[in-house]
C-alpha cells in the first residue's frame, strides 16, 4: 500500500493521472516490488474517451486568467484615469501657482502704491493741518474784523438814525412853520325840514379860511348825521368821516379847491338824515319806553375838512367839527328852554334851532 501511494503521489507530481479503477474486471498491470527500480508506466492504449473525466482544472485556470486579464484591463483604465486626474490636478496647481504668483506680484504692486498713497496722504494731512491752523488764524482775524465792522455798522446806523431823526425834525419844523392851516365857521342856513318820504334835511353855511403860510390844495368835505345813542358817542365816528374826506382829496382832487393863505371861502352846505336811517334807529329800540314811532332824539352832525399842502404830495391834513342840533322851545338862545327831541313831520324854523358844540372832542385838527 505504501508503494502504491508513493506511485500515485509520484504520478500526481508528474502531472499524470493514475488509472481509474476497473470495475469490469479488467486486468491491472503487475505491481512492481518495492525493491525494484521505478519506471513510468506505459501510456494507456485504446482508452475509452467516453469514460474520461472533464478537465476542470484547465477551465478554472483559463477562467481565472480571463478574470485576471479583465481585472488588469480595468485596473489599467482606472490607473489611467487616476493618472489623468492627477495630471490635470498638477496642471491646475501649476496654473494656480502662476496665477498666485501674478496675484502676489499685483498685491505687492498695490501694497507699494498704497504705501505711496499713504505717504502722500500723510503729507496731505500735514498740509491740511497746516492749512487748518492757518484757516483758524484767518477765521479769528475775520471774526475780529466782523466784530469791528459790526460795531462800526452799529455806530453808522446810530449816526444814520440820528441824522434821519434830525432831518425828520427839521422837515417837521419846516412843515409846521410853512404848512397850510384850514379852519371853518359853520352856521345854520335854514329850517330843519322833514321830507314827505320820511327823511330830513338841515341846510348849513360853511366858511373856510387858510391861516397858514402856504396854499391848501384839494380841499374836500365829508359829513355824517347821527341820532340816538350814536349821536351821544359821535366822536367815535369822526375818524370814519375824515377817512371819507381824505379819500376824496387823494383820489378825486379835481373836485376840491385850492385855498390860499389869509383868504376865506364860503359856500352853502346841506346835510340830512335818510328815511332808512330813521327806520333802522326805531327798530333798534335805542331808548325803550321813550321812543315813539314819530320822534327822533339827539341829532348830531360831524363835518370833516381834508386838504393837502402844495410842497408835499403825500401828506393829508384834517379839521373836524361835531355839532349837536337843539330845538329852542321858548325864550332866547342863551336862557331859553331847549329840547333834543324832534317830531317827525314837524318842521322847525331856523329861529328855533341851535347848533351847539358837542360835549366830547368837538374840534379836531392834525
Amino acid at each position: 500500500m505504501s508503494s502504491e501511494d508513493d506511485i500515485q503521489e509520484h504520478s500526481e507530481s508528474d502531472g499524470t493521472a493514475s488509472p481509474p479503477n476497473n470495475p469490469a474486471g479488467e486486468s491491472n498491470p503487475p505491481v512492481l516490488p518495492a525493491s525494484a527500480s521505478f519506471q513510468s508506466p506505459p501510456p494507456p492504449t485504446n482508452r475509452d474517451t467516453s469514460t474520461q473525466e472533464p478537465d476542470w482544472r484547465k477551465n478554472l485556470t483559463l477562467a481565472v486568467e480571463i478574470v485576471g486579464l479583465i481585472a488588469l484591463v480595468v485596473y489599467t483604465c482606472f490607473a489611467g484615469c487616476q493618472w489623468k486626474v492627477a495630471n490635470d490636478t498638477l496642471t491646475e496647481i501649476r496654473n494656480s501657482k502662476a496665477d498666485t504668483s501674478r496675484i502676489i506680484t499685483a498685491s505687492e504692486t498695490q501694497a507699494c502704491a498704497a504705501q505711496r498713497i499713504a505717504g502722500a496722504s500723510g503729507r496731505n494731512a500735514a498740509a491740511a493741518e497746516s492749512f487748518s491752523a492757518s484757516a483758524q488764524g484767518i477765521e479769528t482775524k475775520t471774526e475780529e474784523a466782523v466784530t469791528h465792522f459790526q460795531h462800526l455798522a452799529g455806530a453808522t446806523e446810530k449816526s444814520a438814525n440820528a441824522a434821519k431823526d434830525a432831518s425828520d425834525i427839521a422837515a417837521k419844523q419846516l412843515e409846521l412853520s410853512e404848512r397850510p392851516w384850514v379852519d371853518a365857521d359853520i352856521k345854520l342856513d335854514g329850517p330843519f325840514d322833514f321830507e314827505e318820504g320820511g327823511g330830513a334835511n338841515l341846510p348849513l353855511k360853511i366858511s373856510v379860511r387858510n391861516t397858514g403860510h402856504s396854499p391848501a390844495t384839494a380841499v374836500s368835505f365829508a359829513w355824517k348825521v347821527l341820532i340816538g345813542s350814536q349821536a351821544l358817542t359821535a366822536h367815535n365816528y369822526r375818524d370814519q368821516v375824515c377817512g371819507d374826506a381824505s379819500k376824496r382829496a387823494t383820489t378825486a382832487p379835481q373836485f376840491g379847491f385850492a385855498l390860499f393863505p389869509n383868504l376865506t371861502f364860503e359856500q352853502p352846505f346841506g346835510v340830512g338824515i335818510r328815511k332808512e336811517e330813521i327806520e333802522q334807529w326805531h327798530k333798534s329800540k335805542d331808548f325803550p319806553g321813550l321812543i315813539g314811532g314819530d320822534v327822533i332824539f339827539f341829532p348830531s352832525v360831524i363835518i370833516c375838512i381834508a386838504y393837502r399842502p402844495g410842497f408835499n404830495q403825500t401828506s393829508v391834513y384834517h379839521t373836524a367839527y361835531i355839532f349837536d342840533l337843539v330845538q329852542l322851545r321858548s325864550g332866547t338862545v342863551d336862557s331859553g328852554t331847549v329840547s333834543y327831541e324832534f317830531k317827525i313831520g314837524k318842521n322847525v324854523d331856523q329861529g328855533h334851532l341851535i347848533l351847539r358844540m358837542h360835549g366830547m372832542n368837538a374840534v379836531f385838527a392834525d
